[in-house]
């Protein structure tokens, strides 16, 4: 890169609730993190999807953890899951699902590729 060349920069964004510590909230944004206030004591994620998608951004990919799946799937702002399946069986108490969703989800294969007997799954979540 030519010195004076730019790169483009997306604005840092975090997703948070009312509860979340006000100090921490003022100290991201002073650091110059967008901070986006959705629900109570909670992080409204239907709300913070269409926050998102006001800002143009129709199309958010979402990585965490069970708890994080679990609230998703129960909002029902889930339309897509990509699952990646590898061979090593560890045991333990780890879960996809970190308790039972109010409703089944049953989502609908799209596309399997394999590489070194590690499956990559697409399914699509939500009215077909």
């Amino acid at each position: 890169m030519a010195p004076g060349d730019r790169l483009a920069q997306a604005p840092t964004l975090l997703v948070t609730c009312a509860a979340a510590d006000p100090g921490r909230r003022a100290a991201l944004a002073d650091a110059g993190v967008e901070v986006l206030v959705c629900g109570d004591a909670d992080v409204d994620l239907p709300l913070a999807v269409d926050v998102l998608a006001g800002r143009g951004l129709g199309q958010v990919l979402c990585e965490g953890g069970p708890s994080l799946l679990t609230a998703a799937l129960d909002a029902g702002v889930v339309d897509e899951l990509d699952l990646t399946v590898s061979p090593a069986l560890v045991g333990g108490q780890a879960r996809l699902l970190d308790r039972a969703l109010r409703d089944v989800v049953r989502p609908r294969l799209v596309q399997v590729l394999e590489e070194d007997g590690v499956l990559f799954t697409r399914y699509a979540v939500g009215p077909s």
